[in-house]
């Protein structure tokens, strides 16, 4: 079923950044009245009224929040983890409620609260305004699989080891411990009699390096051998497998930050996808005559009278101002209007990729200086022509002239001098006319250049696909 206009607006609440600050907020208020509500019961002390009044007042605030969750994804609610889980934490605080009042000796549900310690992974979200922060801790939560893997085999080897230990060390460590060199210390005589004793000594020595000489020199100076045995261990378990776990941990890292910025580029996505049906709606309310299309005009009395298109533009750096250059670009035949949907995609285009923004701009005054110097050109051509008319009747004239009354070498000289000049200037007519064609094909290769340099640097800063660039 499609949204209702309330169910867009409660939307648009629960995203924006002032109400995942508030719910922040109660989330680290409700940390520290668990921590109050611990300490007195830890010391036996009847709770506090005031941190009962802000329980209760919490209750509230995260019924309010869930239920204006449900009234805006309505079944689409119960999709996402996070919101069944505050579903569930809000139902336990009231059905332990209605437990204290119909049993007054109910044993404690105060552990139902600290579930709702959950909801602080929620703040995850806010960390994505800082990009750091947000690298952070999706980059550990990215590593949890590599650090599983990595102690499983860590505790496969530390059992390996253990069982050689038994078998090679204890019967050496028993000796020491009669002899007495152990006296102080309880747990020396028994730090490899069984495998698991041995793991653990391992696990203190070589993975925390605590306390390497309590137990491994005496042994090494009362057998020698042993110096191989415990320098294998150490090889093996410090230098290659905790090396190796740290090496995954990196590199599983920078996945999740490339994996980030992909998830980013798909999440800007999206949101556009949900809101070009809402500016598909506002181009229809601008569309005067219906014609399923926009105008320059209709753009620009969209600007000054619907205050919900000023504000959109407003949002993606669009100026009125810039409405010239991106309707040139779009109208590419000419027709005085553009539809609805090349409209909105050029401007999702613009807001996502700065290079094809700097791209249509581009493209718009090379379009612009090219027109200009077409219309300087023939202003121009008509000027020389009139020039080149004037000067071809005055030769003539003369010619006629000398032909009644200046003499043979006269006429010759002078019929050789304006021929000449005459000829001069259709040269330099014809030279203005090549270097002019010449200079506006280098102007255009210079802009097709640039156009295709800009499309590739969207294509590796952006999201992996070129922009392709109108008119």
């Amino acid at each position: 079923a499609e949204k209702t206009e309330a169910q867009d607006i409660v939307m648009n609440v629960l995203k924006s950044s002032l109400m995942e600050g508030l719910i922040t907020s109660l989330i680290a208020l409700n940390l520290v009245l668990i921590v109050i509500e611990n300490d007195r019961a830890g010391a036996e002390l009847p709770p506090l009224v005031a941190v009962e009044v802000l329980n209760a007042l919490l209750l509230a605030a995260y019924t309010i929040e869930c239920g204006m969750r449900i009234f805006a994804y309505r079944a689409n609610f119960f999709y996402v983890p996070w919101n069944v889980l505050d579903f569930t934490i809000v139902s336990l605080d009231y059905l332990m409620i209605i437990l204290e009042f119909a049993i007054p000796n109910t044993p404690s549900f105060s552990f139902l609260r600290v579930l709702r310690l959950l909801r602080l992974a929620r703040s995850i979200k806010v960390l994505v305004q800082f990009p750091q922060l947000a690298l952070m801790v999706k980059g550990l939560f990215s590593t949890i699989k590599v650090v599983a893997s990595g102690l499983l085999i860590l505790s496969m080897s530390l059992i390996l080891f253990g069982t050689m230990a038994v078998q090679i060390v204890h019967p050496v460590n028993k000796r020491i411990a009669e002899s007495g060199l152990y006296d102080g210390c309880d747990r020396c005589p028994r730090a490899f009699e069984s495998t698991f004793q041995s793991a653990l000594t391992f696990t203190q020595q070589i993975v925390t390096g605590d306390s390497w000489g309590q137990v491994s020199i005496p042994l090494i100076e009362e057998d020698p051998k042993l110096t191989f045995f415990f320098m294998g261990v150490f090889l093996f378990t410090n230098l290659m497998i905790l090396n190796v776990i740290l090496s995954m941990v990196v590199e599983s890292s920078l996945k999740a930050a490339d994996n980030d910025t992909k998830a980013l580029l798909r999440e800007k996505e999206k949101e556009f996808k949900n809101h070009a049906k809402h500016l598909e709606r506002i181009c229809m309310e601008m569309d005067m005559d219906n014609s399923g299309n926009l105008t320059k005009g209709e753009i620009m009395q969209g600007f000054e009278s619907n205050e919900r298109f000023r504000d959109m533009m407003e949002t993606m750096d669009f100026n009125k101002e810039d409405c010239d250059a991106v309707f040139s670009i779009l109208d590419k035949d000419g027709s005085g209007d553009v539809a609805y949907k090349e409209f909105i995609e050029e401007l999702h285009k613009m807001k996502s990729h700065d290079s094809h923004t700097m791209l249509v701009f581009i493209k718009y005054y090379v379009s612009e200086i090219k027109s200009m110097m077409s219309v300087s050109m023939q202003q121009e051509f008509m000027y020389l022509h009139q020039v080149l008319g004037v000067v071809d009747t005055d030769h003539m004239d003369r010619k006629r002239e000398q032909q009644m009354g200046t003499s043979p070498s006269n006429e010759l000289r002078l019929t050789m001098h304006e021929d000449s000049v005459f000829n001069v200037v259709k040269q330099i007519r014809s030279m203005l006319q090549d270097e002019m064609s010449r200079t506006m094909q280098e102007l255009q290769t210079k802009a097709d250049s640039q156009a295709e340099l800009l499309s590739g640097l969207g294509l590796r800063g952006q999201s992996g696909s070129t922009p392709s660039a109108p008119g």
